[in-house]
């Protein structure tokens, strides 16, 4: 008799471990950190239905993102951009910055067509 309620306290202890695991990992969820190149363009009307300026903090990305926001690292700065066009010529896990947010890291003439290398980033 004792043998079996032993069992059946460890089955019960298993099963709330298990259950503390199963929360705490859907409780904070892993963040996928994308890396890429960076280029810049002229925004004006985009792929998602509004008009940005050169001003804005926008990017485009290669795929329909519409109004997620975006924060990029490049060389320990980090800046926030709201996706507002798609960039269909960019490879996948690169940002297309408008110059307000590509002038944040570098002068596009600094550095020829305005690309930069391992930028990371993620959806915020």
């Amino acid at each position: 008799m004792t043998s079996r309620v032993t069992l059946y306290h460890l089955r019960l202890i298993f099963g709330v471990v298990l259950l503390s695991l199963f929360m705490t990992s859907h409780a904070s969820p892993l963040v996928r950190r994308n890396t890429g190149d960076a280029t810049n363009y002229t925004p004006g009307l985009g792929s998602c239905g509004q008009t940005n300026t050169e001003a804005d903090m926008v990017v485009a990305v290669h795929t329909p993102q519409c109004g997620k926001q975006i924060s990029a690292t490049y060389q320990g700065k980090t800046i926030k951009v709201k996706v507002v066009d798609t960039c269909p010529a960019c490879a996948e896990g690169d940002l297309d910055l408008s110059p307000a947010a590509f002038g944040q890291w570098a002068d596009a003439s600094a550095y020829g067509p305005g690309r930069l290398h391992g930028v990371q980033w993620n959806y915020v």
